[in-house]
């Protein structure tokens, strides 16, 4: 009997992606655990993503949970919104705008949105990704692209 619906539902998607991705990955040259091919690591990954998958899937059936409730739409919207922009913007706009427009659209994906707290964040999370990339990792990305300078 389940007594935890998340969790099963959970539990399946995990086993289901395992399988996809193990299928996906016998297509590719496995080689050996001292030789990797291109398919080892990706087969890898999806036995121990089954396993967890099994794992949560079994906490379903042994120890009780809530009900699913209706997923949080304005938190799809928004961080979907984020991710696509920050896909699009960070070349024509450089890293530092294109961050902090992006965690100012992540922090609208909450129900307690504050102004200043996403400006701060946004701030803080743009410089940083900006030292962390483009000083400390020597990555090619401009701070500011070709749209703004």
């Amino acid at each position: 009997m389940i007594r935890a619906p998340k969790f099963v539902i959970v539990g399946c998607i995990f086993v289901a992606l395992a399988l996809l991705f193990f299928t996906g990955s016998l297509s590719l040259n496995l080689g050996t655990a001292g030789r990797m091919g291109p398919g080892y690591f990706p087969l890898m990954l999806s036995v121990v993503l089954g396993a967890l998958g099994l794992s949560v899937l079994a906490i379903g059936f042994f120890h009780d949970g809530d009900l699913p409730s209706a997923p949080n739409i304005r938190a799809l919207i928004f961080v979907g919104l984020g991710v696509g922009f920050f896909a699009y913007a960070v070349r024509p706009l450089g890293i530092v705008p294109a961050v902090a427009v992006s965690s100012l659209l992540f922090s609208l994906a909450g129900r307690e949105f504050k102004l200043l707290t996403a400006v701060i964040a946004a701030l803080v999370l743009s410089l940083g990704s900006w030292a962390l990339f483009v000083v400390g990792l020597s990555m090619p990305w401009p701070a500011f692209g070709p749209l703004i300078w």
